[in-house]
């Protein structure tokens, strides 16, 4: 198995089934991280391993590196989402990956990014500009934070 793995949020993501075919990963997304839901709706996903023994359990991820391809989903809101991509790279860091990066080409929350300290945003010119973002969060900081 490479040392690189791609994985996605939902099990027919067609974009993330079409970046794990151009990295030339031999399996598919879907026989990689099992995404179970239960019947409350809680998300609980699990990456697979094989040869499970003694000394390796839990470590099924040593080395690699993963890389979680998320996109929009007409069935998912972007809070589910989201929600799904925290628990992804939770459980891949606890399963030993060295390397956890999140590929999502239009990253939640950040059409809201920006707070009342932000100096460098286009939107702002003087102070009555930026009075209008007085508590708002920096959204995708927050989102990129809470994914580390």
């Amino acid at each position: 198995m490479s040392d690189h793995l791609v994985v996605s949020n939902v099990s027919d993501a067609s974009f993330a089934i079409g970046v794990a075919h151009a990295c030339l990963q031999p399996f598919d997304i879907a026989d990689t991280v099992s995404l179970k839901s239960f019947v409350n709706s809680e998300f609980c996903p699990r990456f697979m391993q094989d040869d499970v023994n003694e000394l390796n359990l839990g470590h099924g991820l040593e080395g690699k590196s993963v890389y979680i391809v998320s996109t929009h989903s007409p069935h998912l809101s972007r809070n589910e989402l989201a929600m799904r991509n925290f628990l992804i790279a939770s459980a891949a860091k606890e399963n030993g990956a060295k390397f956890v990066a999140l590929v999502e080409p239009d990253l939640y929350y950040s059409a809201q990014d920006r707070g009342p300290r932000t100096l460098d945003h286009p939107q702002v010119t003087d102070f009555s500009s930026r009075e209008k973002f007085v508590g708002q969060p920096c959204s995708s900081e927050l989102y990129a934070r809470l994914l580390k």
